[in-house]
């Protein structure tokens, strides 16, 4: 009777659960600007799913910048019980395209936007120098200046 015993408190032993995969990676409702200031901090989430459509917990997200320079941190985040992972990314200091990719198991999606430049904060010369005319009198090449933000970048309309 004793073995009986035995073998049914062996059978009755929880096995370890495979891991879970991620059936889907979504970037979540709340958008992030679609152009947003150089060197401005966004916070990009996603919410990862298993193959039912469950939100999937502890669940390592990697974040990465893929193009215009910016950071993450931090880099690799697990998923909360509802599924949602994010990272601060702060957008690259040259204007133009700007991509962050998220990566949880073999899924991947992406975030982009156009980084827009600074408040004015330099002027130079850019064309015109070196020239003379008689008073009341146009010079041959109309001078110019060119405003840009702490960065380099041109700023437009100003």
């Amino acid at each position: 009777m004793l073995g009986l015993a035995a073998i049914l408190l062996c059978t009755c032993e929880s096995f370890p659960t495979l891991p879970l995969s991620a059936g889907s990676i979504a970037p979540d409702a709340a958008a992030l600007p679609a152009s947003p200031v150089v060197g401005q901090v966004l916070t990009p989430s996603v919410t990862v799913k298993d193959a039912s459509g469950n939100p999937l917990p502890n669940f390592q997200v990697s974040f990465a910048v893929i193009q215009g320079g910016g950071t993450v941190s931090p880099a690799s985040s697990p998923t909360g019980p509802d599924g949602k992972a994010s990272t601060r990314w702060t957008v690259g200091t040259t204007a133009g395209p700007q991509q962050v990719d998220a990566t949880a198991g073999s899924q991947k999606t992406s975030f982009t936007v156009t980084g827009i430049a600074d408040v004015a904060s330099q002027m130079a010369v850019n064309d015109g120098t070196g020239q003379s005319a008689a008073p009341s009198t146009a010079v041959l090449r109309r001078p110019s200046v060119i405003i840009k933000d702490k960065n380099g970048n041109a700023k437009s309309g100003v």
